[in-house]
């Protein structure tokens, strides 16, 4: 069984795989995991493996408490993130549903599905599951880029740019997405003036 590392897609005209950022969130991921369990924990500790962003990357070792909710999760989870990458939105949806079914209050499901959303061209449901990821937890910068790209497609270029710049700001300077978040602001900016 895998746990999957949170996964961010960016991109105003394809959604891809940013490695830089599932390091970055790997904590919060197994914090999520964690926080998950509901019965009293076992002593009894599981290896994860977790899936390599990259082919020349280590994979690192999770240990976590074993929990049949808990691995009903992280399967869910790791199958939806799976059709994600796949570029199969139409079967990562059900997967994040039941993600959230078992686990409301985790913000990563909620944003992955405004992402598959989005890949479907459902741009007010995208808009509607980055809104709730960001209740969730607002430091969670791909939900903020998202949502921009969700405000662009529907041509709403000064909501585009309220997210994208709210992205912008709490980003650090070695984001690797800055740039992209340049271009995208720099793009809306014209297009909010023709």
């Amino acid at each position: 069984m895998k746990l999957s590392n949170k996964l961010v897609f960016l991109g105003i005209g394809t959604l891809t795989l940013s490695a830089a950022l599932l390091t970055n969130y790997q904590q919060e991921i197994r914090d999520a995991f964690n926080q998950m369990r509901t019965a009293p924990a076992v002593e009894e500790t599981v290896a994860i493996k977790s899936p390599t962003p990259t082919a020349e990357s280590n994979e690192s070792n999770l240990a976590i408490v074993a929990d049949p909710h808990l691995e009903l999760l992280q399967t869910t989870f790791n199958q939806g993130v799976m059709m994600l990458h796949a570029k199969q939105y139409e079967l990562a949806i059900p997967a994040f549903h039941k993600v959230i079914d078992i686990a409301p209050e985790m913000p990563e499901a909620y944003n992955n599905m405004g992402y598959a959303l989005l890949g479907m061209e459902s741009y007010q449901a995208a808009q509607d599951f980055f809104n709730s990821a960001i209740e969730l937890n607002v430091n969670l910068l791909s939900a903020y880029f998202g949502l921009a790209l969700t405000f662009a497609k529907q041509e709403n270029y000064p909501l585009a740019i309220g997210a994208m710049e709210t992205y912008r700001h709490r980003t650090t300077d070695d984001d690797p997405y800055l740039q992209q978040a340049y271009d995208h602001l720099q793009a809306w900016r014209e297009a909010g003036r023709g």
